[in-house]
């Protein structure tokens, strides 16, 4: 892993893992975000998700948002939905982190006649 400061670059070495933070324990929170920060920063610069516009009249990009142990995926269409959660899926699998894909909840989308 690399970190990028303000006093340079800090580089990480392989770590080998022997065992894994059990749900509920108190560095659970804390290593689940820092391993959701890359898929995060991945998914800002997306291209799909909704153009909103802010208090201050500037439009913003939203595919998601993270909360503790969750994320929420934001698109307009199935189809940008079936990419970003695409995108999730293999990032998951490069971490070898299992985010639990077959259990998401898909919303409804209206069929075309």
């Amino acid at each position: 892993m690399i970190i990028n400061t303000k006093k340079g670059r800090l580089e990480i070495k392989d770590v080998e893992i022997k065992c894994g933070i059990f749900q509920g324990e108190t560095l659970s929170p804390l290593w689940f975000c820092l391993a959701l920060y890359p898929l995060s920063a991945m998914l800002k610069n997306d291209t799909d998700g909704y153009v909103l516009k802010n208090k201050n009249g500037n439009l913003e990009r939203i595919t998601h948002l993270c909360y503790m142990d969750e994320i929420k995926l934001y698109a307009k269409t199935k189809y940008e939905m079936e990419g970003i959660m695409k995108k999730v899926e293999q990032f998951s699998k490069d971490i070898q982190m299992n985010f639990g894909m077959a259990k998401c909840r898909k919303p409804q989308w209206p069929t075309r006649k």
